[in-house]
Formats: structure tokens, C-alpha cells, sequence
């Protein structure tokens, strides 16, 4: 089983503070953790996500969706790539 696994970095470049509320991922391939705290204007945070490969043959194309204030403003990180088994 090969799991590979990408850190994905964001700025806050708003005025506001932000909150990441929810992340939602399209099958049981993938993992995610993300930052849980009040990001303050112009500081990161992160995303990472974690792919099974060991449940994907073939080309894939994934993405994972981030809900920031309550659904304001949303995030889509995605991976792509090949798995052969």
C-alpha cells in the first residue's frame, strides 16, 4: 500500500480574520488535516491531504473542498495524477 501526501500553504491576504469550518473529501482514498484556529490577516495555514494509492488504478483527480466563515468563502485544493497497481 503507497500513500503519498501533499501539504498544501495558504496567507489569509484579508482584512478579516478566517476560520476554517469544514473539510469534505470525494471518497475514501484521501485523508485531510487542516489548521483549526482563528487565522489572522496575513498568516498562513494549511492543508494537507494524504492519498491512498493502493485504492486508485489509474488516472485520478481529486479534490477536496475547504469551507472558511461559514461557507463565505471556499477552497478547493486538488491533486491529479496516475496509480497503477
Amino acid at each position: 500500500m503507497t500513500k503519498i501526501e501533499h501539504q498544501f500553504l495558504f496567507k489569509n491576504n484579508t482584512t478579516r480574520e478566517i476560520i476554517i469550518n469544514d473539510v469534505k473529501v470525494g471518497c475514501n482514498c484521501i485523508s485531510t488535516e487542516a489548521t483549526k484556529r482563528v487565522i489572522i490577516p496575513n498568516d498562513t495555514f494549511h492543508v494537507l491531504i494524504k492519498l491512498d494509492l493502493g485504492k486508485i488504478d489509474g488516472r485520478f483527480d481529486k479534490t477536496v473542498m475547504v469551507t472558511i466563515n461559514n461557507g463565505e468563502y471556499y477552497l478547493m485544493p486538488r491533486v491529479m495524477g496516475f496509480s497503477q497497481k
